[in-house]
């Protein structure tokens, strides 16, 4: 069977899906469209509901409340429509990081070795025969 490309859905897109017109969740990176199976839920559709547009995982795993058999998990996979887009990494951040932690900022910069040792108490490990 071919497989297919998954679409990537924004956090705030999968966020805002929580009504019985369109209701989704997620687990962990993965989302799931479940508003076919609100109705069916044997808890309620409510009770979905609560959890619509949020990750699931732990209240699937809950012993108090109700630990959800392999076909509970059957039904997800059935109903699986995409994953959660990665959160950009802010690139701003990177600039810095490379601006501050470059080796090449410490080039430019010539120093006495003497007067590092003394002045930064650095050890002089330097072979001494």
């Amino acid at each position: 069977m071919p497989s297919r490309t998954l679409p990537n859905y924004p956090t705030e897109e999968v966020a805002a899906q929580k009504t019985s017109k369109c209701c989704w969740v997620t687990l962990g990176s993965k989302v799931y469209d479940v508003t076919d199976f609100l109705d069916a839920h044997p808890g309620g559709g409510k009770l979905i509901l609560e959890y619509g547009g949020k990750d699931v995982g732990a209240i699937m795993q809950d012993e108090i409340s109700h630990v959800h058999t392999e076909s509970a998990y059957d039904i997800l996979d059935e109903n699986l429509i995409g994953l959660v887009e990665q959160e950009p990494v802010d690139k701003r951040l990177i600039s810095l990081r490379e601006t501050v932690f470059s080796p090449l900022n410490l080039l430019h910069e010539v120093t006495d070795l003497q007067t590092d040792i003394d002045e930064h108490r650095f050890l002089d490990l330097r072979n001494r025969c």
